[in-house]
This record gives C-alpha cells, sequence and structure tokens, in this order.
C-alpha cells in the first residue's frame, strides 16, 4: 500500500502548466503592446527627421512621378505626419527626344496644415493649404500633343459587372479651411494656332465662411496675349465674390485694358436644365490704343477709331436664352472719316430677337436718330426706320469723294426699310428726302422734297 501525499497528483500539474501558459501569454502581449508604443513613438520620429524625410521624399517623387508620367524633383520635405507638411521647390517636367527638359510645374513652397486622426471619421481635414510661387507651363506643339499628362488607356478587358452584395460605406467627406495662392503665374503656348498667353503675379485665397459657403479673391497683376503678330498687355485683373452650392456670386470684376476700363458683378444659380445667370458690365474709355494693336491683322493702312466711349449692360436669364439690355453712350468719336460729336444707342435682345430701341446720333453738322429690330431665326426679318435732320451736303462730298464740294445746304427726311435675308431686291423700302437752302457754286437751287418707294425689286 502508498502511503498517502507520496504519489504524483494529475490535477495539480494540469493547473500549473496552464498557470505558465498564461503568464507566458500575458508576458507576450506586454512585449507586443511595448513594441506598438515604441512602433508608434519612434517609427513617425524617425521618419519626421532628416533620414526618415529624405525617404518620404523619394516615395513622393517616385509614386507622383508614375503617376503623371513625368520626371519629379522635390528639393526639401519636411512633416510631422500628424498635421504639417512642407515641401519645396517641387519640379515636374519632361525630357524630350532632343534631350531638352520641358517644364510643366515648378512650385517654391507648399505647406498644409491637416487634421490625420480625422481620417478615421472619414473626413479629410485640409485647415489650410498655402501654395507659393506655383508657375505652370502649358504647351502644344505643332502635331497638337499637350505637355499635360494623359492616362493611359487601360489593354486589359473590363471584368463583367456583379450585383452589389455589401452596401457602400459612406464617402470620403474633404475640408478645406483655406487655400492661399502668392507670386504665381501660367504660360500656355501652342505652336499650333499659333498663340501665346501668360498670366504673370497670380495671388489669391479661397476661405470656408459659414455653413458650407467659401469666400474668394483673385488678383492678376499683368496679362499678356500674343496671336501671329498681334500683342495685347491687360493689367489689373480682379474679382472677388462668394460661393455656395446653390448659389455663385461674382461681388466685383475689374480689369484694366489699354486705354479702357471693364468692370462687372454676375451671380450664377444651379437649375434642372442649365444655370440661371443675372449681371452687369461696364466699359468705358477710349478705344484707339486697343484698336490700333490690331494693326498687323489689316494688309492696308487702318482706319482710324478714337474717342470716348462707355457702354453698360445688364443680363439675366440662361446662355441659351439669355435677356440683355445694354446702353452705349459717345462723345468726341472719330471712325474712319467720320465724327461723331454725340452720339447714344439702347438695344435689347430677348427670344431672339435684337431691338434698337433708340438711336441719336449728332455727327455731319445734324441729327440722326432711329429705331429698329431684327428677328434672328432662318429668315432673318427686319425693319429699320431713320429721321434724319440738318445733316450738312458739303460734309456728305467730302466723306464720299475727299475733296472740297460745290455743293452748301442741308439735308433731312425720314427712311423706312423692312425685309428678309440678304438680298436687297427682296427689301421694301420708301423714304423721304428733303433738300434746303442748297448751293451749287453760288447758284441758288429752290427747296424740294422728293418721295421714293421701292418694293418687289422695282422703285417709285
Amino acid at each position: 500500500m502508498i502511503p498517502s501525499g507520496t504519489g504524483h497528483n494529475p490535477r495539480q500539474s494540469q493547473r500549473g502548466s496552464r498557470h505558465r501558459t498564461r503568464r507566458l501569454i500575458i508576458r507576450l502581449l506586454a512585449a507586443l503592446a511595448l513594441f506598438l508604443v515604441i512602433l508608434l513613438i519612434v517609427v513617425p520620429t524617425l521618419l519626421t527627421v532628416g533620414p526618415g524625410e529624405r525617404y518620404l521624399k523619394g516615395i513622393a517623387e517616385k509614386q507622383l512621378g508614375k503617376a503623371l508620367r513625368q520626371n519629379v524633383r522635390i528639393g526639401e520635405l519636411e512633416t510631422n505626419l500628424l498635421s504639417r507638411l512642407q515641401i519645396r521647390d517641387v519640379r515636374i517636367f519632361r525630357t524630350l527626344p532632343g534631350g531638352e527638359e520641358q517644364d510643366l510645374l515648378g512650385l517654391a513652397f507648399v505647406r498644409a496644415d491637416y487634421r490625420l486622426v480625422d481620417l478615421l471619421r472619414r473626413r479629410l481635414s485640409l485647415r489650410s493649404l498655402e501654395l507659393d510661387g506655383l508657375n505652370v507651363a502649358v504647351h502644344r506643339d505643332s502635331s497638337g500633343a499637350l505637355n499635360i499628362p494623359q492616362p493611359e488607356p487601360s489593354t486589359e478587358p473590363e471584368p463583367p459587372t456583379e450585383p452589389a452584395t455589401e452596401t457602400p460605406g459612406p464617402a470620403l467627406k474633404i475640408f478645406l479651411g483655406r487655400l492661399s495662392i502668392l507670386n504665381s503665374s501660367f504660360r500656355y503656348h501652342d505652336a499650333q494656332v499659333p498663340i501665346e498667353g501668360r498670366l504673370q503675379q497670380i495671388s489669391g485665397a479661397i476661405e470656408h465662411g459659414d455653413q458650407d459657403a467659401y469666400r474668394y479673391h483673385l488678383q492678376v497683376d499683368s496679362i499678356f496675349t500674343r496671336y501671329q503678330e498681334v500683342s495685347v498687355g491687360l493689367h489689373g485683373w480682379r474679382i472677388s465674390g462668394a460661393w455656395q452650392p446653390q448659389l455663385w456670386t461674382v461681388d466685383s470684376l475689374s480689369l484694366d485694358l489699354p486705354d479702357l476700363n471693364l468692370t462687372g458683378r454676375a451671380e450664377i444659380r444651379p437649375d434642372e436644365e442649365e444655370p440661371i445667370i443675372a449681371g452687369r458690365v461696364r466699359v468705358h474709355g477710349d478705344p484707339g490704343a486697343l484698336w490700333r494693336r490690331m494693326e498687323p491683322l489689316f494688309e492696308g493702312p487702318m482706319p482710324e477709331l478714337d474717342g470716348r466711349l462707355d457702354l453698360t449692360a445688364a443680363f439675366e436669364g440662361t446662355a441659351s436664352q439669355p435677356r440683355i439690355q445694354a446702353r452705349l453712350d459717345m462723345a468726341g468719336f472719330q471712325a474712319a472719316s467720320v465724327h461723331l460729336t454725340q452720339g447714344s444707342l439702347a438695344a435689347r435682345w430677348e427670344s431672339g430677337i435684337a431691338t434698337l430701341e433708340d438711336l441719336q446720333l449728332q455727327t455731319l453738322g445734324g441729327r440722326l436718330a432711329g429705331h429698329g429690330r431684327y428677328t434672328a431665326d432662318s429668315l432673318g426679318t427686319f425693319d429699320l426706320a431713320l429721321d434724319i435732320r440738318d445733316i450738312d451736303i458739303a460734309q456728305i462730298w467730302r466723306l464720299l469723294h475727299q475733296e472740297a464740294s460745290p455743293y452748301q445746304g442741308t439735308i433731312g427726311g425720314d427712311i423706312a426699310l423692312s425685309g428678309a435675308g440678304r438680298q436687297p431686291e427682296e427689301w421694301t423700302g420708301s423714304a423721304n428726302v428733303r433738300l434746303r437752302q442748297v448751293q451749287y457754286h453760288s447758284s441758288r437751287i429752290p427747296d424740294y422734297t422728293v418721295g421714293l418707294t421701292y418694293e418687289n425689286r422695282t422703285a417709285g
């Protein structure tokens, strides 16, 4: 008989084995937790110092270059991973067959302040994004190819669509607090047209306001355009306003052309069919300097164009069905050989019909007034009525013959013309012409009035 307490107990042995296993698991979990803590502290620290930032810079250059199919060079990259990223001296370019490097984009400095933890809530929060020295150059060669990256067409057949078995999660929401751009430029060169354009010293900002509204302003110090041998320089383009999902407003718009100034405002409201627009623009100044820039387009001498004008236009409706009300005032205007002492024109466009509401011109020593209407359809129906008062016959003669007139006196009357199309033989017209105090050299000619009609290709 075996004495009690001296034999092997299987239950105690099994209990001790389970205890050792638990202690081992606890130690492994503690080691894993310590490793994760070290990983979360040490790895971000390593990535935010010199060697780590150079590593991230290399990854960014490689991935951007692959995505854009261009060469990408980054000068410096600084980040703390969680909330800030700074990059200096970015260059995106391609190498042409001859070895020449053609730039698409250069960026002196970019800084992004963000909240990385917001990604856990499927939200990308950019508190601010600053771009300084952004220079974009778009080129189109003689074959029509642009230097802008184009997505590569897929050579693999698309897989057959299968019915969705899972409900997709919420989309990633993007929030932008402020975007600012400083000391930037844009250039476009087209070897096919040929045309060239440059926007220099671009600056502006977009800033989040109440709810989903954004305020914006943009300024371009100089704009240069060249077409063939014609070049025009514009200055001081400024625009400001607000945007929200149901309304885009341009509160202020201004642009300085050579001796001309353009100002305006507008608002655009989305609609199911097409946007609804409303606004007002004004152009005033002397168009002579701008007109003379067009001289290379003329083979012979250019007609003269100088004077003061003030054009205002109010518009509303849609792009396909606009309603436009315009008024033009002129003073001291010279167009070719015609001198206009003063003039005004009021017109309206609505539903494909142009209406000349009022025309008043003081020229050639007298006055000309009129009104009319034109329908922009397949027939091109029109009617025009003119009232002529005290026009100087001698000035008309000099205008037509470029010499002193043997006639003196004045001419007046009224003219009515109507019809359709561009064939004058299909038009109908009538005129009552009055000549007063007419002299030929020193001989007096009696006053008289003559009536004329034209209808069915017959004059009477």
